[in-house]
Parts: C-alpha cells; structure tokens; sequence
C-alpha cells in the first residue's frame, strides 16, 4: 500500500482486484479510467480513484469504506499533482506484482505510460 497525506491526514491507497472490479464499474476499465485523467474530467477522475483505491485499502484491513473522494476537493494544484503521483506510484506497483502470473492488466498500464512519455 501507499500512503498519501492530506491536510495533515494519513490515507493508504490500495489497488488491488476489489479497486479493479470498482474502476470497471465506474470507468469501464483501467484504459478509460487513464483516458479520462487525460481529459478534461481530471478532478472527477482523481476524486473517484481516491476514493476507490482508499475504500480498497480499508477495506483490505476489515475497517468501514468511509473515504468518500471529498477530502481532495481543497487541494492546490501542487498538493493535486503529489496525490496522483501517489495513486500512479501504487498501481504501478500492483502491477507489477501481477507480471509474475501473466496478467496483461500490467501490459496495458505499461502501454498507456510509455505513449505519454513518448
């Protein structure tokens, strides 16, 4: 897990199959999901991914998902920028662990950052 900080304020982030199954569900899948933090539904997205990967990381300790995406809303663009590096740091993470086994989820992760970083 990583953990992020928010006004002071510890949050572990998990993405795991629980955090996979609520990105189909809310984005259709990882590929849209990074389709639109490249859009223009940036704060959407990221309020969304937070919120999932943190309910994924309470719910991994058995505590209640009470992380609801709001406690990003007063971020400055600078605080913005370190929490989705925190969110990109742990599904990188998790998909890498997931190589091993030959889940191509990590494939598409992979895909999708070396065409942004050309």
């Amino acid at each position: 897990m990583t953990e992020t900080r928010i006004e002071g304020r510890v949050y572990e982030l998990r993405f795991d199959m629980y955090a996979m199954e609520m990105v189909e569900e809310e984005f259709g899948g990882v590929r849209e999901l990074f389709q639109e933090l490249d859009s223009g539904k940036q704060v959407r997205a990221l309020k969304a991914i937070f919120r999932i990967m943190g309910n994924s990381a309470r719910a991994f300790r058995g505590e209640p998902e009470t992380v609801s995406g709001k406690e990003i809303l007063r971020l400055t663009m600078a605080e913005m920028r370190d929490l989705t590096a925190d969110i990109q740091t742990e599904i990188r993470k998790s998909m890498k662990k997931e190589t091993a086994d030959g889940n191509e989820a990590d494939d598409l992760y992979e895909d999708e950052t070396d065409e942004k970083n050309g």
